[in-house]
């Protein structure tokens, strides 16, 4: 408690700095919330689980019963994302590094999540249970992040272009318009706000 981070890694004891602070002017800086930072690692905790579920239900989609190769899969997954930081820019980042930024849950959580209820959505015939899933899955990716408000209808209005295409039914049209009117709310409210 007597302590805070100065720069990157320097430590030093949080009465000293404020005094070493106070003698050199810094016009218009502030003291009183010197020590108000969030603790990122708790986010870590509980944003990659979150995310390794995502993979758990892609695994369970893709290989069905096989708990060998749904192990497998998790495995070459997480393989991946430790060694995938070559760039400040991979999805490894954003999972691993960055994790508590909106961006990057949506980048490693909500669009891997939409495009799994997408795909279950593509390959069952019943459209009103999946239909549910994909209305709050797309409204947390708009809640996220900016990108999210045009990325969802777009992934959702392309599958459903393929869904009516696939099936022959123009009611999935409807369905499809519907799944994007929240993120059109939202893009509308983003417009007034910014």
């Amino acid at each position: 408690k007597n302590f805070c981070y100065v720069g990157i890694k320097m430590l030093i004891n949080k009465e000293e700095f404020i005094q070493w602070f106070m003698k050199h002017d810094f016009e218009g800086a502030s003291v009183d919330r010197i020590d108000n930072t969030k603790d990122y690692s708790l986010d870590n905790i509980l944003m990659i689980p979150l995310a390794y579920m995502v993979y758990f239900l892609f695994g369970r989609f893709l290989f069905g019963k096989s708990r060998k190769k749904r192990g497998i899969f998790l495995l070459l997954i997480a393989w991946m994302n430790l060694f995938g930081y070559y760039s400040i820019y991979t999805a490894s980042t954003f999972l691993l590094i960055r994790i508590w930024q909106g961006k990057a849950l949506l980048a490693s959580v909500f669009i891997p999540l939409l495009l799994f209820y997408l795909l279950k959505w593509y390959v069952e015939k019943k459209q009103q249970k999946k239909m549910w899933y994909l209305s709050v899955v797309s409204l947390a990716l708009a809640l996220c992040s900016s990108m999210g408000i045009f990325f969802a209808p777009l992934m959702i209005g392309v599958s459903g272009l393929l869904k009516c295409v696939k099936e022959r039914k123009s009611i999935i049209l409807f369905y499809t318009i519907l799944l994007c009117i929240p993120c059109g709310i939202l893009g509308v409210l983003y417009l007034f706000v910014k």
